[in-house]
């Protein structure tokens, strides 16, 4: 009888420990994305998901094929950049299901997800402007220290100094018309933005800052 007790005890203890670690895990929104989106992950590195609705009784691309037309485009662009190193644009899923294609893209930085979303005509996924920095970079520019800032879990208008309280969290700033997805929750933003929900943030044809851990 003491054996069994002290089981139960252990196996509560485990099952309490367990509850305890998944409760305290850090959120994170879904990945690849289930919509059209740039999408920020915690290093700050981007991607976009470009999702498209076909009809499955009309004869769309194989999945293979449509890979090997996502990778011969990406290819191009890549070999026509010239860099060396880091590669510039990576394939990382071409999917289709149910009706539905995805191709999901990641970029060493900003400057190739402007690039090549405006030469493949992503028109969903190209801003204007995209810059990924930290609280500290991002506020040291033009006019960013001085925008409306806002708390997202307060809902409330907070000043530029609180913000930059968290010097070394991510600092996205964009201009154009996009729906960005960050991997944590955003905490702060700027601008001409509307917060879907906890991670996505869509940017309505102007400027807007967004803060996220």
């Amino acid at each position: 009888m003491i054996r069994t007790k002290a089981v139960r005890r252990i196996t509560a203890a485990l099952f309490l420990a367990g509850l305890l670690t998944s409760g305290c895990g850090r959120q994170a929104s879904p990945f690849p994305p289930e919509q059209n989106a740039i999408y920020a992950d915690g290093g700050g590195r981007l991607y976009t998901a470009l999702l498209r609705e076909y009809d499955e009784s009309a004869g769309y691309y194989s999945q293979d094929e449509l890979l090997e037309r996502v990778q011969e485009e990406v290819d191009g662009y890549n070999a026509g950049t010239g860099v060396q190193g880091e590669v510039p644009v990576t394939v990382e899923e071409v999917s289709l299901s149910e009706g539905r294609a995805r191709v999901v893209l990641s970029y060493s930085d900003a400057s190739h997800l402007l690039a090549f979303t405006q030469a493949s005509q992503d028109t969903v996924n190209h801003p204007l402007a995209l810059d990924v920095a930290t609280v500290k970079e991002g506020l040291a520019g033009d006019g960013a220290a001085d925008a409306g800032w806002y708390d997202a879990g307060k809902k409330e208008q907070i000043s530029p100094e609180e913000v930059l309280r968290r010097p070394s969290l991510n600092f996205i700033s964009v201009t154009g018309d996009v729906t960005v997805q960050t991997e944590s929750p955003i905490l702060y933003y700027s601008g001409d933005v509307a917060l879907a929900d906890e991670y996505t943030a869509r940017v309505a044809g102007g400027s807007a800052c967004i803060v996220y851990r």
